[in-house]
């Protein structure tokens, strides 16, 4: 980034950081029309239909190696709730927490609750610079530290709504 004219904004545990002058810092829930996660309760599967991802399928990329499937009535309920889209964001919330990915195919699925759903106001933010912001170091060590670890360690919604994003002007 070529900037001249940086300024000083408080950040995390009362430090401060240097961004851009015309940068802000916000919160992931001032960004997104909604933050949710995946389906609570497990569904009927089948052995074809529509994917049903955990969060072993979200790395650097969607797979649907090894999937569940369920029917398209199924599909059609839990649509009602949450609707992954292109350029939403897919974050791990249990078992190996803190991957993030954007949709970047047209494939219907759906989700267990062990996947979050950020969705993006792309008039406020681009979804590939968010996709990359939320992978990178510095809101990484947020993720660990917001990490409730309890029997089995989850990051939840409450939190990812107040993770902290520098943000560049559209």
């Amino acid at each position: 980034i070529e900037q001249t004219k940086f300024k000083k904004v408080k950040w995390l545990f009362g430090n401060e950081i240097e961004i851009p002058k015309e940068w802000q810092i916000q919160y992931l829930e001032q960004i997104t029309n909604k933050i949710l996660d995946g389906e609570h309760i497990s569904p009927k599967f089948s052995g074809s239909g529509i994917p049903y991802l955990s969060s072993q399928h979200i790395k650097s990329k969607i797979s649907f190696k090894d999937c569940k499937y369920v029917d398209v009535e199924t599909h059609s309920k839990i649509l009602k709730r949450i609707n992954p889209e292109y350029d939403d964001i897919l974050i791990t919330v249990k078992g190996t927490i803190g991957f993030c990915k954007r949709i970047d195919i047209n494939k219907k699925f759906c989700m267990d609750r062990n996947v979050g759903l950020i969705k993006p106001i792309k008039n406020l933010v681009n979804p590939i610079f968010l996709e990359q912001i939320l992978n990178s170091a510095i809101v990484k060590k947020q993720i660990i530290g917001l990490i409730d670890n309890n029997v089995i360690p989850s990051l939840y919604l409450n939190r990812i709504r107040k993770i902290r994003i520098t943000l560049p002007p559209l």
